[in-house]
């Protein structure tokens, strides 16, 4: 067995009692937890942070999750937007559920909208580079 799969068996098994099927990969200093191919989740040292922004973020806060810089400050990771769930919530299991779907919903979100600005560069656009680009500048100046 995998050392990915066997260092996440245990919260794997946990998470697709809930949401169906979640994958783990192997990141810099722990696992990425993934739903159909979107992360939504981080496990390290046996500890799941679950990824949150904006509204949401702040609901998980009055709830009493814990920031990933807050628990570990000194990091040098930009990943201040995934948070340590407290056990009230874990335990309630329909809370819980909620809670991991609105996470992969805003993730999956943030994917799409993140893809739909990328089509919109002229260098993605088919038979244009970067140089074109740069060049539009140029000719938007008015002499």
């Amino acid at each position: 067995m995998k050392i990915t799969l066997k260092s996440t068996e245990e919260i794997r098994n946990s998470l697709n009692e809930l949401i169906g099927s979640v994958t783990a990969k192997n990141l810099f200093t722990g696992y990425g937890l993934f739903k159909d191919n979107i992360m939504f989740g981080l496990y390290q040292n046996g500890t799941l942070y679950i990824r949150a922004e904006d509204k949401f973020a702040k609901y998980l806060q009055y709830q009493g999750a814990v920031s990933y810089l807050t628990v570990l400050p000194k990091s040098k990771l930009n990943i201040g937007n995934y948070y340590r769930l407290p056990k009230i919530l874990i335990e309630d299991k329909i809370l819980y559920k909620k809670i991991l779907i609105q996470s992969i919903e805003q993730a999956k979100a943030q994917k799409i909208a993140i893809e739909i600005a990328k089509k919109n560069r002229i260098k993605d656009l088919f038979n244009l580079s970067i140089k074109h680009e740069r060049f539009i500048p140029s000719l938007l100046q008015y002499s």
